[in-house]
């Protein structure tokens, strides 16, 4: 016989978070912080600051136990982000400064996928992987200058950075090397 004792919200528990509204990430994967409770739904954070005030009274429908028994029982803090809020803490987990990469690690990225946002210019040429490493982030692949001078270089970032902003970047990974 199936246990329904706790099938129902705690006595006092105010707010259901239900699966489909949030998305429970295994502690330490996603984010920096142990345990991440991110919201899928923006509309539904306009009483966060009252959840996280009174963990007592969120209750967890799915996992039947409120966000205090749940941190209690994992032994873990678990923080509630917005979607930009938790994309944001994300890619900054995986954006990463430009390292040295050789001519032929350069073109062994640009034929082992299609590229993607390829730009190619005189002095500059920049494009990244197909696939990525976490929601809008992908690794990027630069090169700086032609001929025997050119150099390469490989980095993660936002699939939507622009093209000044990866330039930029790898010119100021150059100075550093040059330096």
């Amino acid at each position: 016989m199936k246990d329904n004792s706790r099938a129902q919200p705690a006595e006092g528990a105010r707010f259901n978070l239900f699966e489909f509204d949030l998305t429970l990430y295994e502690p330490g994967t996603h984010a920096e912080a142990p345990g991440v409770f991110y919201l899928g739904r923006p509309g539904k954070v306009a009483d966060r600051e009252a959840m996280q005030a009174d963990k007592g009274a969120c209750w967890l429908p799915t996992l039947r136990c409120t966000w205090e028994e749940l941190e209690s029982r994992e032994g873990v803090p678990y923080l509630l982000y917005s979607v930009e809020e938790f994309d944001n803490v994300r890619a900054g987990k995986y954006i990463e400064e430009p390292r040295a990469i050789t001519e032929a690690d350069y073109w062994e990225q640009l034929e082992v996928l299609p590229p993607q946002r390829w730009h190619r210019g005189a002095e500059f040429e920049a494009f990244h992987c197909l696939e990525r490493y976490s929601g809008d982030v992908a690794r990027w692949t630069v090169r700086l200058g032609r001929g025997e001078g050119a150099t390469y270089w490989a980095f993660n970032d936002r699939t939507g950075s622009t093209y000044a902003h990866l330039e930029a970047k790898a010119r100021a990974a150059l100075g550093k090397v040059a330096a």
